[in-house]
């Protein structure tokens, strides 16, 4: 009997072999290659190199009534002593792009300031008005932006921190330089040119330093980094006014213009601190404290928000 139940699981077993072998096989192509990472595509950033079309800040900053956020406006530009290339150009030539874009952008605001690049011998010591459409065309004349006075960043920022001292009002730095020349000096000399704007005027560091002004509002620093296609945060501070940006970015039109207009306003004034910005607030003289709807009029009457004197 058990070589009977063996006799009959074999038949079985060579059965089902023999249907197995006749059903149908699936030929998959043998790949020999494998996966691959491709690199980051920077291609969205080559095409504005050439090509630029500002984006119209002036009507902006007139229909939504945007608060300035500064007085005055100095740019510092260190390429003078590069000779490397970016994205096929000279960084100098591809700096001056960066800075005519910047120009571009900003709207028909009078400002006090300058632009200078970093070298020359002797110390700027006066400020006229910043003028975007002025320094354009000497450009375009073939005049080149003159010198600030001295051979270094580090040296130029306190230049700009003296002659800040002499402003009135807020003022801002714009530094268009490769990021790999905001060394440990040159962040010592914007943390000195912060202090000034944080300092009474006649304030002394110590009684060993002479002739050191005090600002009397806070000082903002911009960085537009070349040299490196990423963005760097090494200028941003949470407790300081201004921010570090990569050359790229800020070369799309949007880009430069939301740039130039973090730098220039707070943002849409308020006059009644309701909530609801000027330039939609169908009632600006709200009183403080009133229950307001979204276009700043009083919803129920003589009714105050509780809690509000």
């Amino acid at each position: 009997m058990p070589a009977a139940k063996f006799l009959l699981a074999l038949s079985m077993s060579l059965f089902l072999a023999g249907c197995g072998a006749m059903e149908p096989l699936v030929s998959v192509p043998k790949k020999s290659f494998s996966a691959t990472i491709q690199p980051y595509d920077l291609g969205l950033y080559d095409a504005p190199i050439h090509l630029f079309n500002p984006v119209a800040l002036t009507e902006k900053a007139e229909s939504q009534q945007l608060i300035p956020r500064i007085d005055n406006l100095i740019v510092l530009i260190d390429g003078a002593r590069t000779d490397s290339e970016y994205r096929g150009v000279p960084e100098t030539i591809y700096q001056r792009e960066v800075f005519r874009r910047f120009n571009r952008s900003m709207p028909r605001q009078q400002l006090r300031g300058g632009a200078w690049q970093v070298g020359g011998e002797t110390p700027v010591t006066t400020v006229t008005s910043y003028l975007p459409t002025q320094i354009e065309a000497n450009l375009n004349k073939g005049e080149a932006l003159p010198w600030i006075g001295a051979s270094t960043l580090a040296d130029s920022i306190e230049i700009v921190s003296d002659l800040s001292s002499r402003l009135n009002g807020r003022t801002a730095l714009v530094i268009i330089a490769r990021w790999d020349l905001h060394t440990d000096e040159v962040q010592s000399a914007i943390k000195r040119f912060y202090q000034r704007g944080e300092s009474e005027s006649g304030f002394k560091i110590v009684p060993t330093v002479q002739g050191w002004r005090g600002g009397d509002k806070p000082y903002c620093v911009y960085g537009i980094g070349t040299g490196n296609s990423l963005s760097r945060s090494i200028l941003d501070s949470a407790d300081m006014c201004g921010a570090s940006v990569a050359s790229d970015r800020v070369m799309l039109p949007r880009e430069m213009s939301h740039f130039v207009e973090t730098l220039l306003y707070l943002g849409p004034a308020d006059s009644d601190q309701d909530g609801v910005h000027d330039y939609k607030d169908k009632c600006p003289s709200t009183e403080l404290g009133r229950l307001i709807g979204f276009d700043g009029c009083a919803r129920f009457g003589d009714s105050v928000a509780r809690g509000v004197e």
